[in-house]
């Protein structure tokens, strides 16, 4: 495909509308897609254009094979050419205005709210992953301790990450795809991408194609993030931007496959994670062993082989202090 002859003039809203209708295209391909990505990233008004493109197509889509707008359409053209018989080109306007305006009348109120989409809980227990396939296509692997909400509805499909974290591997589907986590929004283009959250902070890591992250800012504004493949970043309170860093997709694809990696990382954050999927608990004795770097691929819930790891890679000493609390020393 010759993308110069092809694409429309400079104008950023042509642009946008171009390009919605080109991803839903059957013979779109992967260079495409990343061409469609990198005009994305040139600048944030090409953003906001093809959302609002977006938001359009989708809503036309869904009434394209509405009976009563087709009716009303077929009655502006009846009656306009009954009118310009008798009248000519000014009373076949004022004809073809009014039924307009009656078509226009039921597209909105066709676009009115539509009732809630029915609600599906998964959740996953200590210890536990768990893969779902919706009925879209798309498939949501939960995390150790995690809990989602999906909603397939007519104009969109969404996710509400509840707790822990979950991997979206989103399925080829029209309908806008979104995900929450509190009062952050991410909007799917395409998309496999992974999204955790804690008592204040949200974190999305882009595993390939792309994704558009949204939070609330001062006066009713909205700051909007676009992560590349490979790329990461937290909002913290639903309101503040990290900075965009790297996303290590080797250790973050560590958990899909129940192994916990670690490179370079401090001893007291390799055990809060290794805590999550276990109901035995490894503490430290000493604060001062938290500075401790640990590098390596452990197989998450189980402890005593981490244990044993520690034990002979770095010197310290395990000694069971309950039923469900193992304290390391040195």
């Amino acid at each position: 495909m010759n993308m110069h002859k092809n694409t429309p003039g400079p104008g950023v809203d042509q642009r946008a509308a171009w390009w919605v209708a080109r991803l839903d295209a059957p013979d779109c391909d992967a260079a495409e897609r990343a061409a469609f990505e990198d005009w994305l990233a040139q600048a944030p008004r090409h953003l906001e254009a093809w959302l609002r493109a977006d938001a359009i197509h989708s809503a036309t889509a869904e009434l394209a094979g509405d009976e009563l707008l087709q009716a009303a359409t077929r009655k502006a053209r009846r009656e306009g050419r009954a009118v310009f018989a008798h009248g000519g080109w000014r009373a076949w306007g004022w004809a073809v205005a009014a039924s307009v305006t009656v078509a226009v009348g039921m597209l909105a109120w066709r676009l009115q709210p539509q009732a809630p989409a029915p609600q599906q809980h998964y959740a996953t227990s200590v210890g536990e992953l768990r893969t779902i396939e919706l009925a879209d296509g798309t498939e949501l692997l939960l995390d150790t301790g995690s809990a989602v909400t999906v909603r397939l509805g007519g104009r969109q499909r969404e996710v509400d990450v509840d707790a822990g974290r979950v991997q979206l591997r989103v399925g080829d589907d029209p309908r806008p795809f979104l995900v929450h986590a509190g009062g952050t929004s991410i909007r799917d283009i395409g998309t496999t991408f992974q999204v955790s959250r804690d008592a204040r902070t949200v974190h999305v890591g882009l595993v390939e194609g792309a994704v558009v992250i949204s939070a609330a800012a001062a006066q009713g504004r909205v700051n909007r993030v676009q992560l590349a493949p490979g790329e990461q970043v937290s909002v913290v309170d639903d309101v503040a931007f990290a900075p965009v860093q790297a996303f290590d997709i080797a250790v973050a694809e560590g958990w899909t496959q129940g192994e916990l990696v670690f490179k370079g990382h401090r001893l007291d954050a390799l055990l809060r994670e290794a805590n999550r999927y276990s109901r035995t608990r490894l503490t430290l004795a000493d604060p001062a062993l938290a500075e401790i770097t640990v590098s390596g691929v452990f197989r998450a819930g189980n402890q005593e082989a981490l244990v044993s790891a520690l034990e002979r890679g770095w010197g310290l000493h395990a000694q069971r202090v309950g039923p469900d609390e193992i304290r390391l020393s040195r």
